[in-house]
C-alpha cells in the first residue's frame, strides 16, 4: 500500500462528512438501533433531544454514516445503556481495540457499576422534587412521589448487582 499504510481492508478508512458524521461505507452498528428501541424511544424524539434530524440518525442506525463519538456519548447516557460508547469504539476503531482489549473478567463489574451511576443520576432531580413536596407535612405530587420511589429502588437494585459482581470477582 502507498506511504506504508497499512489499514484493515475490511474497514475501510472513512473520511469525514460534516461535523459529526463519518462515511463509514455500510458498516452498521446494530446496537444503536436496539438501544434506541429498548429506551422506547422514536428516532424523531432522538433527533429533536440531540437536535439533529431523523434521517441523520436513521443513516446513523443504518450504517450509512457514523456519528461522533461524543454523540454516542450522549445516546449512551440518553439510551442508560452503560458501555455503548465503548463497545462502539471497539466496533469501529482498530486502535482503541489494540489499546483496549476486551476482558470478559472485568466486562460485567464494570458494566454494573456504569448502570449503577446511571441509575443514580435519576434520583437527586426527583428526591428534590419530593422533599419539596413533603416538607409541609403531606404529599401532594402523589404521582411525583411515586415516581422518585420507583427510581429510588431501581438505583437500589442496581448497587445490589454491582455490589454483588464486585463480591463475586473478589473486589471487596
Amino acid at each position: 500500500m502507498p506511504n506504508g499504510c497499512t489499514c484493515n481492508p475490511s474497514r475501510p478508512p472513512p473520511s469525514y462528512h460534516g461535523k459529526d458524521a463519518i462515511n463509514t461505507v455500510n458498516i452498521p452498528f446494530p446496537e444503536l438501533k436496539e438501544a434506541r428501541k429498548a429506551a422506547g424511544l422514536h428516532q424523531h424524539q432522538v433527533a429533536t433531544i440531540l437536535n439533529y434530524s431523523a434521517d441523520v440518525i436513521g443513516a446513523w442506525e443504518s450504517g450509512q454514516t457514523r456519528p461522533d463519538p461524543d454523540i454516542v456519548d450522549k445516546l449512551e447516557k440518553l439510551y442508560k445503556r452503560p458501555g455503548l460508547w465503548h463497545r462502539f469504539m471497539r466496533h469501529y476503531y482498530d486502535s482503541y481495540r489494540d489499546r483496549y482489549p476486551e476482558s470478559p473478567q472485568n466486562t460485567a463489574l464494570a458494566v454494573s457499576m456504569m448502570d449503577a451511576k446511571y441509575q443514580l443520576s435519576d434520583v437527586p432531580e426527583r428526591l428534590e422534587k419530593a422533599i419539596r413536596d413533603v416538607l409541609d407535612g403531606k404529599i401532594d405530587d402523589k404521582a411525583g412521589f411515586a415516581d422518585c420511589i420507583k427510581e429510588a429502588k431501581e438505583a437500589h437494585a442496581a448497587l445490589g448487582k454491582m455490589l454483588a459482581q464486585a463480591e463475586m470477582e473478589g473486589n471487596t
